[in-house]
């Protein structure tokens, strides 16, 4: 085959740093228009984004040539600095995120629950959300790791 095909569908959350509740709507609509270049130049596209005042959620598709830990450096290190500005106070994220494949046939129910996240968050925390998440995807992790807040962006 002379050239390659395909979708990596990636659903990808992370949160403000100490879980700071500082993203308005608003805030998360302009977000989601500052970092759709950012994904451009990465050669992946967002898909949708969401969340809630202490994190986000961004459903994208990572495309043949990036990888994810890069994809994230550049849309955390670029949106912090736009942050920071418009907010004209400090601003960081937490060093650390999460990454979970999304199979096209699953696309739609995603996009369901990044728009519903206002829904969801009158159930649970945002803590028991990202541990459920963990779970279901089968990953391993430490809880007494997990909340460690850092210093890294």
């Amino acid at each position: 085959m002379p050239q390659s095909y395909g979708h990596a569908y990636i659903h990808i959350i992370f949160s403000t740093k100490r879980h700071e509740p500082i993203l308005t709507p608003q805030l998360h609509t302009e977000f989601a228009r500052y970092i759709t270049p950012i994904l451009n130049d990465c050669k992946a596209q967002l898909i949708t984004e969401g969340g809630m005042p202490d994190h986000v959620h961004l459903l994208i598709d990572l495309g043949r040539e990036s990888a994810i830990k890069t994809v994230l450096r550049e849309i955390k290190a670029k949106s912090s600095a736009w942050l920071r500005k418009k907010l004209e106070k400090e601003f960081s994220w937490q060093g650390g995120y999460g990454y979970f494949s999304v199979s096209p046939g699953h696309l739609q129910n995603v996009i369901g629950y990044i728009h519903n996240q206002e829904e969801h968050h009158h159930k649970k925390t945002f803590q028991e959300e990202f541990e459920e998440i963990l779970r279901a995807a089968g990953v391993d992790y430490d809880p007494k790791y997990l909340w460690h807040d850092d210093d890294s962006e």
